[in-house]
């Protein structure tokens, strides 16, 4: 066997178990907003799991929030990711930072829809990565 296939494995194996270990946590919210022709149309919900920006009128701002804890002995860091098409209407307060123990934050989600956007539903995801450091 080549020693760079026996070196993939074993980086390979490395990474599986890093994941496995608890070592890095990933928490997903669904996002979305559906985007109404209609004029001054605002009405918004906060399931715990999602990002729910609801109906909302072209060139309206609107923002939802999430705290995070870290109850742990240890700092983690925080990395916050978005994708899909409601990606381009979002902007985050803090993408990358470190939570110390017994530490909470709050990320802020600003969505601002132009008025150039089509008129339909956008969606995505936000994972928020929590990375173990020692």
């Amino acid at each position: 066997m080549p020693k760079m296939k026996i070196v993939l494995i074993i980086v390979a194996v490395f990474i599986v178990w890093f994941f496995s270990a608890g070592f890095v946590v990933a928490d997903k919210y669904e996002a979305e907003v559906n985007i109404k022709e209609e004029v001054n149309i605002m009405g918004a919900s906060l399931p715990i799991q999602s990002l729910d920006f609801g109906n909302l009128s072209k060139g309206i701002k609107t923002s939802r929030s999430l705290i995070l804890n870290n109850d742990s002995k240890n700092k983690i860091l925080i990395k916050v990711l978005s994708f899909g098409e409601i990606s381009d209407f979002i902007k985050t307060s803090k993408k990358s930072f470190v939570l110390g123990s017994g530490e909470k934050t709050e990320i802020i989600f600003d969505l601002d829809i132009p008025f150039s956007a089509e008129t339909k539903k956008y969606t995505g995801k936000i994972y928020i990565l929590k990375i173990i450091t020692f």
